[in-house]
């Protein structure tokens, strides 16, 4: 995951350019970060986060359009996932506000992903400079030789965009299953925080409560013998209590 510098509240923000990408962020106590991410027209998209540190695991969240057009809103939410079907032209301003805090920096994690399809284009797969004189010659001859046999031309055409649609598909559930794994990962992150979050916070109860005990039993002890203590008379003499 990417750690995103850190700006100053509302003047300026951060524009990644990357159509798919996740980042993880800390919003400092008492500032509002944001970010602006490009978009194409009429291109669907998803923006899911959740807070991972910081204090009750909250955050304002927003989403404006390019046009100004204020789209989502979450107050103190600890995660959210929401859904623009067909986007503007130009950069959506994403927004991470921890004004309520005052004290705790929040660390959130959020991901921006298109819903594209994918066209399958030959030369993202073919490149000539990759291949010798003597290759390039017997793949033109295959190809001569597969555009004389105009009977089988049909069924070689339909079995090519069968695998086409099946490398597509495998590519798409390729880069699915990465940002899943990105998901998961920041949720076990968040997990181990809040783990190691109560396990400090047991440690310092229990080390008050041990003083707390060890005090009590000292004042017990001198307490108990101060029952017992011989006091001295006016003759000299010890009296016993």
């Amino acid at each position: 995951m990417r750690v995103a510098s850190l700006l100053p509240a509302l003047a300026y923000g951060a524009v990644f350019d990357e159509m798919e990408a996740d980042y993880t962020v800390v919003v400092p106590a008492g500032v509002q970060q944001c970010y602006f991410q490009p978009m194409t027209k009429g291109t669907a998209f998803e923006i899911e986060y959740q807070v991972l540190e910081g204090g009750d695991l909250d955050i304002n969240f927003s989403l404006w359009s390019p046009s100004g057009q204020f789209l989502f809103n979450d107050a103190r939410s600890e995660e959210g996932l929401h859904e623009v079907s067909s986007a503007e032209e130009g950069d959506y301003k994403i927004c991470f506000g921890n004004e309520f805090s005052r004290m705790t920096d929040k660390t959130v994690f959020w991901e921006i992903f298109t819903e594209e399809e994918y066209d399958y284009d030959e030369e993202d797969y073919y490149d000539e400079d990759d291949y010798d004189d003597e290759a390039l010659a017997n793949a033109k001859a295959w190809k001569d030789d597969l555009a004389n046999e105009e009977a089988t031309e049909g069924m070689i055409e339909e079995k090519v965009k069968e695998m086409q649609t099946k490398l597509m598909k495998m590519k798409t559930n390729l880069h699915r299953t990465s940002q899943f794994q990105s998901i998961l990962r920041a949720f076990e992150q968040k997990d181990r925080n809040v783990i190691e979050a109560n396990l400090k916070r047991v440690n310092n109860w229990s080390t008050i409560h041990l003083g707390v005990m060890l005090t009590t039993a000292l004042l017990q002890v001198f307490l108990l013998r101060s029952f017992f203590s011989a006091k001295p008379t006016a003759s000299g003499s010890r009296a016993m209590t």
